[in-house]
């Protein structure tokens, strides 16, 4: 996993016609969706939903549905905002998410985002991300404790 940053109000990125935010309107659709992808984590969909007001989601849509989108969380305190999670199988579509947030997210004045893939690490790069650490995660679980 990398941390990175990136400074949103200082670089060109744009907005997709095709992706879009998600409000409480739209609630059901997403809340299948992110709690079959990180339902286990702390910021499950009752979670999100109850503190909507600090949380940007935008997805891309399919007939069927949700195929990709990115939450980001943000903090009045500082002015900032982190990407806390990305889902989606085509690689293509989560660059364009984070792109999207991040034009979306102009008034911020730094973003966090901790990469867990290469290849995602090294197109965030691209799009102006500096990369500042690299870390290792690990899951504890103890034997025998049913």
């Amino acid at each position: 996993m990398y941390s990175a940053t990136i400074k949103p109000n200082l670089i060109n990125s744009q907005t997709y016609s095709d992706i879009e935010e998600i409000d409480l309107a739209q609630w059901e659709n997403f809340k299948e969706i992110h709690q079959q992808n990180f339902g286990q984590g702390y910021w499950n969909f009752q979670r999100i939903k109850d503190n909507f007001d600090i949380w940007k989601i935008y997805s891309i849509k399919e007939t069927n549905g949700i195929k990709s989108y990115v939450y980001v969380k943000s903090s009045s305190k500082d002015d900032s905002c982190e990407i806390f999670g990305i889902y989606g199988e085509n690689f293509d579509y989560r660059l364009r998410l984070i792109e999207h947030a991040l034009a979306s997210l102009k008034d911020k004045k730094l973003m966090y985002y901790f990469i867990e893939d290469e290849k995602e690490k090294e197109a965030c790069k691209e799009l102006g991300f500096e990369v500042h650490g690299h870390y290792q995660a690990w899951e504890f679980k103890e034997e025998g404790l049913d």
